[in-house]
């Protein structure tokens, strides 16, 4: 063990790298699960609440930002016709 270094440490140096590696994943995944939602029909997103141009500005992530996060931003601010804006918890 390195001088200085207490054996916590590399522990949550794994820790750190297997959350971040964990995050990867997750946004690479939720990003092919965006591309399906862009091979849809407008009217079919329509349905969902979402549009095109929505969809679309979520694939212009980041690689390492998670698409989904930022489609759910979108949608929470766009109120449907004739209804009250929900309320993000």
């Amino acid at each position: 063990m390195a001088p200085g270094l207490t054996i916590a440490q590399p522990f949550g140096i794994l820790a750190w790298a297997l959350h971040g590696t964990a995050k990867l994943l997750e946004a690479r995944r939720n990003r092919r699960a965006i591309r399906r939602l862009a091979a849809c029909e407008d009217r079919m997103l329509k349905d969902i609440g979402l549009s095109r141009s929505q969809v679309m500005g979520a694939l212009e992530a980041r690689y390492d930002e998670d698409p989904s996060r930022l489609l759910q931003q979108r949608r929470w601010r766009r109120p449907l016709p004739g209804a009250e804006p929900p309320h993000p918890r």
